[in-house]
């Protein structure tokens, strides 16, 4: 029984193997907020501690320690004094031998986030407010999720009835914390209860998380819709990212949530023919033709970059684009892109980025959704790399300057398409404000060259 108020919206059905999931009981239009849901409790990443606020987690140079446990830091006093009242008065005197500890330190990485998160948690359980019981409450709906090990909680346990709880918690906690990033960039993890049991996981999602930092406030995730979702539709969002291989993604999806992934592109995937490996890197001609194919399989045969209206389903992938799909091309890819980009020294290596970068474009598109925010991240990448090489004076001639500023202005054009549709995340900055920038930039250079 769900004690939650589903926002309007939103409908709750029962659902085969996840027990509920939200249906649209009105149309979303790409960009729409579908929910906004406030966190109940956050973690830093250990990477991020003392570079963030530990109340509104946004990023700041005037951070001040916790006096009392020189572990936890605070833009503000308003933060500082919220954050005392929610759990950090029970924990203030123990959280740093605890972090000192040798259980702590024995823990993976993720496990001490975890183990932080549920120190949290089990705090508000006992002391915490009365205005966070409904989440709490929520919370306590929530499925358990696979068995697993409890980590050691601050402060430990005074009693067996606190370690059950603590268990009992933990059980819910790997179908259940979201990863919370700014400009897509992960720094902490966070609890938010009704997102957690209103949204079932798809590989191919009609709506993504945003995160949402405002000062003295607790961060707010907000899920955006990335197409058109019609009445009576299941709202879905991804719990990992979809450009995973498929097996990868299956693996994930059985040990960390208990189900395997039966998503319209699981099941696609999982239709076709076996995927062979591609060719090296090393051997340019064999991957080239390869990369040359899945460029012109969604772009066509122009040469001008634009985003396509529709993009070829995986069942259409010709035999000989398999292998675009095996473990490896991505990530042999991406790197290759990612070297050619930040060491432009010749007009070749520029060309070899831009076309690289491309053809990263055209793989995503295949396997993301419509609007997927990283589709657009690279897109901006990509225009990155156009705009340097001109800084650079790559160009052989004023024609060639001309056609790669048109080449980020192009890529600047996908960027902003996709990326307005997600909108606005995180800390100050990030890609639209950098959009804006570049597109001035590119305008004037345009203009002075005529």
């Amino acid at each position: 029984m769900v004690s939650a108020q589903i926002p309007p919206g939103l409908e709750l059905r029962s659902h085969s193997t996840a027990r509920l999931a939200a249906h649209a009981t009105r149309s979303f239009a790409p960009g729409d907020v579908i929910l906004v849901d406030e966190a109940l409790t956050t973690a830093i990443l250990p990477s991020d501690a003392g570079r963030r606020c530990n109340h509104c987690l946004r990023l700041t140079s005037d951070l001040k320690r916790c006096a009392g446990c020189a572990a936890y830091h605070y833009c503000s006093t308003q933060c500082q004094s919220q954050q005392w009242s929610i759990h950090h008065k029970r924990i203030c005197k123990h959280i740093s031998s605890f972090i000192a500890s040798p259980a702590y330190q024995g823990l993976h990485e993720h496990e001490k986030i975890t183990a932080v998160l549920l120190s949290h948690l089990c705090t508000i359980s006992q002391h915490g407010k009365d205005s966070l019981r409904p989440a709490l409450s929520t919370f306590e709906d929530l499925l358990p999720g696979p068995e697993s090990a409890t980590p050691p909680i601050c402060p430990p346990p005074f009693s067996t009835e606190e370690q059950q709880k603590a268990t009992y918690y933990h059980s819910k906690f790997g179908n259940n914390n979201f990863v919370i990033h700014s400009h897509l960039t992960s720094f902490a993890h966070g609890i938010f209860p009704m997102s957690s049991i209103c949204f079932n996981h798809s590989c191919a999602p009609n709506a993504a998380a945003r995160y949402i930092l405002t000062p003295h406030q607790v961060p707010r995730m907000e899920v955006i819709a990335l197409t058109h979702i019609a009445a009576g539709t299941e709202v879905t969002i991804p719990y990992l990212d979809p450009a995973l291989p498929l097996a990868n993604r299956q693996q994930i999806t059985q040990i960390t949530y208990g189900f395997i992934c039966g998503c319209p592109l699981c099941t696609l995937q999982a239709s076709l023919p076996a995927v062979p490996p591609p060719p090296p890197r090393s051997a340019q001609e064999d991957i080239s033709l390869i990369d040359f194919g899945l460029r012109r399989l969604v772009f066509g045969a122009t040469s001008d970059v634009s985003l396509p209206d529709t993009v070829p389903p995986l069942n259409d992938l010709p035999p000989n684009l398999l292998a675009v799909l095996h473990e490896s091309y991505l990530p042999a890819l991406s790197a290759a892109f990612s070297t050619a980009s930040h060491d432009v020294e010749s007009a070749d290596i520029l060309a070899t980025a831009l076309q690289t970068g491309q053809t990263i474009l055209a793989l995503y598109l295949l396997l993301y959704p419509r609007n997927y925010p990283q589709i657009g991240m690279h897109a901006l990448e990509v225009a990155k790399t156009a705009w340097n090489g001109t800084v650079l004076d790559m160009p052989a001639s004023p024609d060639d300057r001309r056609s790669l500023l048109a080449q980020a202005q192009a890529y600047l054009a996908i960027a902003q398409e996709l990326l307005a549709v997600f909108g606005r995340e995180g800390d100050e900055g990030g890609p639209l404000d950098e959009i804006h920038i570049l597109k001035g930039l590119i305008m004037y250079e345009q203009h002075t060259s005529v």
